[in-house]
């Protein structure tokens, strides 16, 4: 998409725990407008506006689907009282782009229907509404995600109306959205930018965490990135929510089952006691250091520090028909989440065993490793998403690596907002090089896999397959492909969404075509096939199948 820097832009950010979403106009002064959007959302019985909708749907008795604060409150009052029925879906991002499917009240629903409810949310309920002039709209992903989770995402924001839209890496997003920040600073600013640096990007939400490595430089006020590596986990608050829960449970809870709901309701304890811990910390963090987290971490006894603070939060739960009391303090705390962090792989048996481990420093190593950069030339640790707000990661994070740590000053808001800066820095995307997250590969007539893209392969690329192919159905054409680091790869998967030619007319097997593919700047893959008899030309892009 060729984008006018002067039209309005319109970023979303479709996060696995929160979607957010803010737009940027020119002014006539030249300078730039950036507004967080506010959505309106039905919030502990009133009417109100939040800038983040919580990406969670719900489905009342009545058949009625609420998302956003609505669905959360349902959904609090379901787990609080341990209720029996779970009638809410949330975290669905994670499974986008496959054929997962939830059940409700004999309902079927599947990620991209969800994700279509958030984004149609977002249209109707906020300033995006009123706006009269056509705009784009630029939606994030994980820089990792594959080809069915892009395709699956731009789906789902064209069921809810939206028309010019683009996707865009997440990582980058929230790079830019702290430059521009850093841009309007007349001093004080974090980062020189004078000189090439090289930044690694942990962004890390509710579901996934995003990694990665871009060189960064600015040339007469506009930034130039060279992307090198990328890398993701499905590793994200959630999952630091479960294991605070887990150790509440070990505490309080010996030999007691627990039903699906008690279940949920000791994770979503264990977020509270998250943010309850993460809020204290960060309150005596600007009482005694002026809110500079880095005077803190970077102290060799810091938890020692704030272990003398007493911090504790004892919450109360309704388990088995029983008020239950827990407790945590702040030691418990960090022992608890530090298994997501640091890799320890004394227990795997192989080294794939320990690459493969659920935590971000074997996530960050790998990475940095498959695409052979060396830990040293990493200038910044650049650190977004919910998580950055958690002291016991930075801090860690700092232990493991000794670099500078910097965050947007919202990092709930941070991809949006750097989203709808997109045109407003139109050289990014005119000199920016993407590399692919994943190798993809096409099935041959003898079954065997050809490479069309390496992992880490510079897009846009367009390519012709060398091979001549041959029709073997008399209905039409149909292109397999498969995704992963090579096909050797043990986690080798089939993209799900076919690419597929159906024939007006039955005809005559053994036609001869050529394959021509192209990857564009989102990494999506589409083909053109001609045929040599006829030379007639064939555009085709993902068919969704059936049952996604």
């Amino acid at each position: 998409m060729d984008m006018n820097r002067t039209k309005i832009c319109v970023g979303i950010d479709l996060g696995t725990t929160n979607t957010s979403a803010a737009y940027s106009r020119l002014m006539v002064d030249g300078q730039v407008d950036i507004q967080d959007l506010d959505i309106r959302q039905k919030g502990k019985g009133s009417q109100r506006t939040f800038q983040l909708l919580p990406s969670i749907m719900y489905r009342k008795k009545s058949g009625e689907e609420v998302v956003g604060e609505e669905a959360k409150t349902l959904k609090e009052s379901t787990i609080e009282s341990a209720d029996s029925e779970l009638r809410y879906l949330e975290n669905t991002k994670k499974v986008i782009g496959t054929r997962t499917t939830f059940l409700i009240d004999e309902h079927e629903y599947t990620p991209i229907e969800v994700a279509t409810k958030l984004l149609n949310h977002v249209k109707n309920y906020s300033q995006i509404k009123t706006l009269t002039d056509e705009y784009y709209t630029i939606i994030t992903v994980p820089a990792n995600f594959n080809n069915d989770q892009r395709n699956d995402t731009l789906a789902a924001a064209q069921r809810a109306g939206f028309t010019n839209v683009e996707l865009y890496d997440e990582p980058k997003a929230a790079i830019l959205s702290f430059l521009h920040d850093e841009s309007q600073k007349r001093e004080g600013k974090l980062l020189d930018l004078s000189s090439k640096k090289r930044i690694l990007v942990i962004d890390i939400g509710g579901g996934t965490c995003d990694i990665s490595v871009e060189d960064v430089e600015e040339k007469n006020g506009q930034y130039v990135f060279t992307h090198l590596a990328v890398g993701r986990k499905d590793l994200g608050g959630v999952d630091f929510d479960k294991c605070i829960g887990d150790e509440l449970a070990r505490k309080a809870l010996r030999g007691i089952t627990l039903s699906n709901v008690e279940v949920a309701s000791i994770r979503d304890m264990g977020q509270r006691v998250k943010e309850t811990l993460s809020d204290d910390i960060e309150d005596f963090i600007w009482d005694n250091y002026g809110g500079d987290s880095s005077l803190l971490y970077e102290l060799p006894d810091w938890l020692d520090i704030l272990e003398e603070e007493g911090y504790d939060c004892c919450p109360t739960r309704e388990i088995g028909g029983k008020t239950i009391s827990f407790s945590m303090d702040v030691r418990e705390f960090v022992n608890a989440i530090n298994p997501l962090i640091y890799n320890d792989d004394s227990s795997a048996t192989n080294k794939d065993e320990a690459d493969l481990a659920k935590n971000m420093e074997s996530l960050i190593d790998s990475t940095l490793s498959d695409y052979n950069i060396d830990v040293d030339s990493i200038d910044i640790l650049f650190l977004t998403g919910g998580m950055a707000k958690c002291f016991p990661l930075r801090a860690a994070l700092f232990e493991l690596y000794g670099k500078k740590i910097i965050s947007p000053s919202q990092p709930f808001l941070a991809v949006s907002r750097g989203a709808a800066l997109v045109n407003k820095y139109k050289t990014i995307d005119e000199t920016s090089k993407d590399i692919m997250p994943n190798a993809v590969m096409i099935e041959m007539s003898n079954g065997r896999l050809k490479t069309l893209v390496e992992m880490g392969a510079q897009v846009p690329v367009t390519n012709t397959v060398p091979e001549t192919f041959k029709t073997v159905s008399r209905n039409g054409v149909v292109i397999r492909l498969f995704e992963g680091k090579n096909e050797f790869d043990s986690q080798l998967r089939r993209i799900n969404n076919l690419y597929v030619i159906k024939f007006p007319e039955p005809q005559k097997p053994g036609r001869e075509f050529k394959i021509k593919y192209s990857v564009d700047r989102t990494k999506r893959i589409s083909f053109t096939i001609t045929f040599i008899d006829t030379g007639e030309e064939h555009v085709i892009n993902g068919q969704i199948r059936e049952g996604k």
